[in-house]
């Protein structure tokens, strides 16, 4: 295989009026692509792929609200609490792998957990797909929740993305005595299976 652009690019045969798009051209045009993405950090495995956001969390219910800072969630004041949620953009219909959440906790902390919910479009009704309890983490963690919520005998039909019945959102919650907790990203892995 060229390893340049220029190869890859002039590997590609010119379309022509009244010719046929052969495999030829479409796999030479795959592999172009295929390196540009490469180029720019990108994996292009067929078997896994990942979502990452960092966790710019708005109000959830009655909150209180996370503070950001440079792309990293804390709670509002130390001994406080913080309730919140960030939309996460998933393919559809792929298949949800694992939920993996980092960051850091000091101290003890009555409740600490972040979960990947589905929310079904017509109604509101949230479902959770990935918990994550992260009350006894370490300090630092770096958790993977691979385990779907729920009815066991559902976990298939919740690990399918369905963008056009649901919306996908990360939410946390964290409330603490007199300690710090914080959310340095998180990251949902898939397959195209």
């Amino acid at each position: 295989m060229p390893t340049t652009i220029t190869d890859l690019i002039n590997a590609i045969p010119l379309a022509t009026q009244g010719g046929v798009i052969s495999p030829l051209f479409h796999n030479s045009l795959r592999d172009a692509l295929a390196f540009l993405a490469t180029q720019g950090g990108t994996t292009t495995s067929s078997d896994s792929n990942r979502v990452s956001v960092p966790p710019w969390f708005m109000t959830n219910e009655s909150g209180p609200d996370w503070k950001l800072s440079n792309g990293v969630a804390t709670q509002d004041a130390q001994g406080a609490s913080a309730h919140g949620f960030c939309p996460i953009a998933l393919p559809h219909g792929v298949r949800l792998q694992s939920l993996v959440v980092a960051g850091s906790r000091t101290g003890a902390v009555t409740t600490f957990n972040v979960k990947l919910v589905r929310v079904r479009i017509a109604d509101g009704d949230p479902t959770t797909v990935f918990s994550a309890d992260l009350a006894t983490a370490g300090d630092p963690f770096a958790i993977t929740q691979s385990t779907t919520g729920g009815d066991p005998s559902n976990s298939e039909a919740l690990r399918r993305v369905d963008t056009s019945t649901y919306t996908y959102l990360v939410v946390a919650r964290a409330m603490t005595v007199s300690n710090r907790v914080q959310l340095n990203g998180i990251t949902v892995s898939f397959d195209r299976s």
